[in-house]
C-alpha cells in the first residue's frame, strides 16, 4: 500500500469527509470532536510508518497546523498556531488552547472548544497532513546542491585559464578580479564601516 502525498505533497480532506464524533471533557472543558480517517501506514507494533510533517485544519477563513514530529501523535495536544493574529492587542484571535488534535489508529481527530463549536453552522471546511520528502529526494537534491558547488569553482578557474591560453586577457582578469578581488574589497569596506560605526557611536554620535 503506497503512502499518500507522493515523493512530496500533502493528503487533503473536504467537508463532506470529516465526521462529527460527539464531545469530550479536556482539562473540565466541552470539547467537539471532529475525525477523518487519512492514508496512513501502521506497523505491525502499531507504530506509525508515515513521513507526515504538519496537520492541519481550516474553518471560517482559520488556518492552524500542528507539528507532528513533535511529541506522541496518539495523545490529545494543541495546535502549535492559527493564522489570524490580532495585531492591535498582539494576540491570537483563535486560541490555540481551544483546539486539540491526536492521531487514533487511522484518523485524525480534532477537538474544538464548544465556544468555537457551538456557533450555528460551524464546521471544519478542510483538513489535512503536509509529507516530508521521501529520503531519495532529499539525498538527491544534497548531491545535486554538492555537485554545483564543486562545478562553480572549476568554471571559474577554467575560465581564467581559457582566457590566458586564448589570449583573451581582458576576459581572464575580469573573472579573476570579480571572484576574487571584488569580494576581498567589499569585505575590507565593511570592516572599515564597522570600526567607523562602533567608533562614532562611542562618541555619542548617530552614524
Amino acid at each position: 500500500m503506497p503512502e499518500a502525498g507522493g515523493s512530496f505533497g500533502h493528503e487533503h480532506r473536504d467537508d463532506n469527509e470529516i465526521d462529527i464524533k460527539g464531545t469530550i471533557i479536556i482539562s473540565e472543558q466541552n470539547y467537539t470532536v471532529f475525525r477523518s480517517e487519512f492514508n496512513i501506514l501502521i506497523e505491525s507494533d502499531g507504530e506509525t510508518n508515515s513521513r507526515i510533517e504538519y496537520i492541519y485544519i481550516e474553518f471560517d477563513g482559520e488556518h492552524c497546523e500542528g507539528d507532528y514530529q513533535y511529541g506522541n501523535p496518539k495523545d490529545w495536544k494543541n495546535m502549535d498556531s492559527c493564522s489570524s493574529w490580532d495585531y492591535v492587542n498582539d494576540e491570537n484571535i483563535i486560541l490555540t488552547e481551544n483546539i486539540f488534535w491526536r492521531q487514533n489508529e487511522t484518523y485524525f481527530e480534532f477537538a474544538v472548544h464548544k465556544n468555537i463549536s457551538a456557533n450555528n453552522g460551524f464546521e471544519i471546511n478542510h483538513a489535512g497532513v503536509d509529507f516530508l520528502p521521501e529520503p531519495w529526494v532529499e539525498n538527491t537534491l544534497i548531491m545535486i546542491q554538492n555537485l554545483i558547488l564543486l562545478f562553480i569553482p572549476i568554471l571559474i578557474i577554467g575560465s581564467i585559464i581559457w582566457g590566458f591560453t586564448r589570449g583573451d586577457r581582458m576576459f581572464a582578469w575580469g573573472t579573476l578580479t570579480g571572484t576574487l578581488l571584488a569580494p576581498v574589497a567589499f569585505f575590507i569596506l565593511f570592516v572599515i564601516l564597522v570600526i567607523l560605526a562602533f567608533g562614532l557611536d562611542s562618541m555619542g554620535l548617530d552614524f
